[in-house]
């Protein structure tokens, strides 16, 4: 049965998408979002491997985003720009005091008294 091109709704963005049924919300287990997300990073390592980045940025590109997951225990596009923003505040600031960080080399250099 062909379909009436004015009884199709359209929608703008990026390209132009036809919806020819109901739309409906995809549902997916965490098991299956989480196996997702670990093919996408490693997909994503493997790129930034042959491309010639080195292990250490890598890791560095890498590493935060798996802790703030691991640490809420859900997949990036679960977490809210308030999660974010509280994890890297607090628990996964990994930052020291200035001060403490350059005391300690001048204590080391003897330098500090």
């Amino acid at each position: 049965m062909p379909v009436d091109p004015a009884a199709v709704s359209v929608e703008s963005g990026l390209a132009d998408v036809v919806t020819l049924q109901r739309r409906r919300q995809a549902r997916i287990s965490a098991q299956d979002e989480e196996s997702f997300f670990l093919d996408t990073l490693s997909e994503y390592q493997w790129a930034r491997d042959a491309a010639g980045l080195a292990p250490t940025t890598l890791d560095g590109l890498i590493k935060p985003v798996v802790e703030v997951c691991e640490f809420y225990g859900t997949v990036p596009w679960q977490l809210t720009s308030r999660e974010v923003d509280r994890y890297f505040a607090g628990p996964g600031s990994g930052v020291r005091s200035c001060g403490t960080r350059r005391a300690g080399r001048a204590v080391r250099r003897g330098r500090w008294r």
